[in-house]
This record gives C-alpha cells, structure tokens and sequence, in this order.
C-alpha cells in the first residue's frame, strides 16, 4: 500500500479501537491505515495489497556453526 499523503510504501494496516472503528465503520468498509514515514493516519477501502517487494531471506548458514554460551 502506498501512502497517498506522501507517498511512501511504508504503509501498514492498524488495529481498531473503540466502538465507531470495530462495530460501524466495517460495515461501510473502511479498514485503518497508517503511514510510518509521514506519521498520519487514513481510513481507506483497501483491505491489504500484496507486496510489491519480496521479503529478504535470511541466511541461517551462518547460524549453523554458531555456540551459544
């Protein structure tokens, strides 16, 4: 999801709070987004986007040899 206040990817789906997000505004379906990068807040229709960015694979060979004290 792209932020359309400043246009960043950083955007991430909140949890609802209180009675007007949980019980009414489902209903018209609006869903709570907020941006990271320009700290704002946005109810919008999308629900979630696949992302565009596929997630960094960790590398667990280094972890094989490792001791833990």
């Amino acid at each position: 999801m792209v932020c359309p206040n400043c246009h960043s990817p950083k955007m991430r789906r909140t949890k609802r709070v209180g009675l007007l997000q949980t019980k009414l505004l489902p209903l018209f379906g609006f869903f709570p987004w907020f941006c990271s990068n320009c700290k704002t807040g946005r109810w919008l229709r999308k629900r979630t986007e696949r992302r565009s960015v596929p997630r960094p694979v960790t590398d667990y060979q280094g972890m094989a040899g490792s001791k833990r004290g």
